[in-house]
């Protein structure tokens, strides 16, 4: 390795961490949700949102530990939101560095936790383990649920109702549950994003058995799933609406939803093309920040 393999910004790029965009919107809105309760506390907010950044970042580099030698070793097609880091960073930083990375952010998350259960949120203990071996169990083996078909799901518990309702019971101290409905949405977005990037993957996972959706499928047939995801994703916000869980105001956050349109076209058009799907995934990301960006901002309102 090169002395500039020792930079903290080639470290940071290996974490991925613009892609902690979705846990942290989400646990806003959870944050949001609990701020009218009498109990809540700022320092116990704070708290919960970096113990979500770091189990986060802890995901993301044990996810890079685990592809590294095998769907980032013959992926032809990585890009700047799918392919893993290797392609980026091989030569700059040594595999076992995520591994360590995501051990050491692991460790902070685990304190994060520590902390709020000093603060009297017992249940935090429970509700983050399960969220630390969800984000785990998504790559590490024997589960590696990604190769399992369950990742999606995996994703879609520990980046939804499960996120949603502990950070929000890390704020207020409250078990409610408006505060894990209100992260079903968010969820659906979460499991889209990574839905769309196995797209590109497709070759490279079929090659070493990595068996999702979108090799079981094929890529024309798991066009489907994805527009059902977030098409769900939208029904699920309106339905909390009706049912009086979110504000009416709330509908604003459908506004966020518009880059999934051109997203939902493009996939269905260049599904088999990796180069053309970027702008794809573009949109997946930024419709998942921004609706969830404007519904955190609804609730602090109301």
């Amino acid at each position: 390795m090169t002395h500039e393999s020792c930079s903290p910004m080639i470290w940071l790029a290996g974490t991925r961490l613009p892609f902690a965009s979705a846990s942290l919107t989400a646990a806003l809105v959870a944050v949001a949700a609990a701020s009218g309760h009498p109990d809540f506390s700022w320092t116990a907010a704070a708290l919960a949102m970096a113990g979500v950044l770091f189990l986060h970042l802890s995901a993301n580099t044990f996810n890079d530990w685990v592809d590294w030698n095998a769907t980032d070793r013959v992926n032809l097609h990585a890009g700047p939101f799918n392919g893993g880091s290797r392609v980026r960073l091989e030569g700059r930083i040594e595999r076992r560095t995520f591994f360590v990375m995501g051990v050491a952010f692991l460790a902070v998350a685990l304190a994060c936790g520590g902390a709020l259960l000093w603060l009297g949120r017992g249940d935090i203990l429970w509700l983050g383990l399960i969220g630390a071996f969800l984000g785990a169990a998504y790559s590490l083996p024997p589960l590696s649920l990604q190769a399992r078909g369950l990742g999606e799901l995996a994703i879609w518990l520990a980046f939804g109702p499960l996120l949603t309702w502990g950070a929000a019971y890390a704020a207020c101290g409250e078990l409610a549950w408006p505060f894990l409905l209100i992260g079903l949405p968010a969820g659906l977005l979460t499991s889209a994003i990574l839905y769309i990037n196995q797209f590109p993957d497709h070759d490279a996972d079929s090659v070493v058995g990595k068996h999702h959706w979108v090799v079981r499928l094929g890529t024309a047939r798991a066009r489907g799933p994805y527009v059902a995801m977030v098409g769900l994703a939208a029904l699920f916000t309106v339905a909390l609406v009706l049912t009086g869980v979110l504000p009416t105001l709330a509908l604003s956050s459908l506004a966020g939803y518009l880059p999934l349109i051109p997203a939902s076209r493009t996939l269905w058009r260049h599904h088999a093309e990796p180069r053309e799907l970027t702008p794809a995934q573009q949109g997946t990301i930024a419709a998942q920040a921004l609706s969830q960006a404007i519904l955190a901002a609804t609730l602090f309102l109301a």
